[in-house]
Parts: structure tokens; C-alpha cells; sequence
């Protein structure tokens, strides 16, 4: 992945993540229900969320140093966690209780939060990714398949992939 954010810049993967997450929301509203379509929608949203994090972090890179970037890497993961735990809390007591809308619109709702979140991101958010260092793309490094040399590295290498592979599929 950093290998394609190095060639094409940040911007571009930023919003395509959240439009991705937005486009599988939707799919998911649309087939409510459909516990097949779940498990689709939750792939590309763990695919997204790796783009997007992965983009978020090489463009604090390109930007940030030292304690700032330390500082800045704690600051945007505990945004991310508290959203992670109040999300179903407002979901249920806002959306649901307070609005009296069906679970099923609560993808509607993030379809809406991360499109909106994405047009501002595209007007706002300037490239970090400086043109004189910009990459050749390496194809190999961008190989999907790439996880099964991980599994191949060691015995700990191995149960750790499978563990945060069951962890997505419980999820």
C-alpha cells in the first residue's frame, strides 16, 4: 500500500478509502439483512480503513517529526478509539431511541458522514507528497498476497495473522 501512496500521493487514497467505506455502507443498507453481504461490506471496509490509516500516516510523516509526530500519532488514535466506542452509543440513543430510525439507517447515516467527510477532504486537505519524491511504482511490494510470506516468517508471525484474522472475521 505505501508503495501506491508514494507514487500517486496521499490525497487520492485518502478519499478513495472513504468513499470505498461510504460505496460498502451503502451496499450494506441496500441488502439489509443479508448476512453474505455483510461479510462483503466488512471487507472492504477493513481494506478502506488500512488505505486510509496507512495514507494518514505517511502524510504525518511527509509533515511532522519527533515528539510532534508522536504527539499528533496518540492525538488522531485517540479520536479514532473514542469514535470506535461512542459510535454505537450514539447510534443507538440518537439515531434509534431519539429519531425512532430502523438499525439498517445507521449505513445510511455513515454513508452520509464519510461522503461528507471525503468532499471535505478533497477542498481541503493539501498534498504532502512532494512531486521530486514521488516513487516508480513497485508492483511486488503492492501484491495482496503479500500477507502469506508473514505467515511463512515464523511460528509467533503466524498465530498473530491468524488471530487478526479471526478478530475480522468476528468482527
Amino acid at each position: 500500500m505505501r508503495a501506491a501512496v508514494d507514487t500517486h500521493g496521499r490525497k487520492p487514497f485518502l478519499i478513495g478509502a472513504m468513499l470505498a467505506s461510504a460505496a460498502a455502507y451503502g451496499l450494506a443498507f441496500l441488502n439489509a439483512g443479508n448476512a453474505n453481504v455483510y461479510l462483503i461490506e466488512t471487507i472492504i471496509r477493513k481494506a478502506s480503513d488500512t488505505v486510509f490509516f496507512t495514507g494518514v500516516r505517511t502524510a504525518m510523516t511527509d509533515s511532522l517529526s519527533g515528539p510532534e509526530l508522536t504527539i499528533s500519532a496518540a492525538r488522531i488514535a485517540t479520536f479514532a478509539g473514542c469514535g470506535v466506542m461512542v459510535g454505537p452509543i450514539l447510534s443507538q440513543r440518537v439515531f434509534i431511541e431519539l429519531f425512532k430510525l430502523q438499525p439498517k439507517h445507521m449505513f445510511l447515516v455513515n454513508v452520509g458522514v464519510l461522503g461528507a467527510t471525503a468532499a471535505v477532504l478533497a477542498a481541503t486537505f493539501r498534498e504532502t507528497l512532494n512531486p521530486e519524491h514521488k516513487k516508480p511504482m513497485d508492483w511486488v511490494a503492492c501484491n495482496p498476497l503479500n500477507f502469506v510470506r508473514l505467515l511463512k516468517a515464523s511460528r509467533s508471525m503466524f498465530m498473530l495473522m491468524i488471530t487478526s484474522g479471526l478478530q475480522v472475521r468476528a468482527h
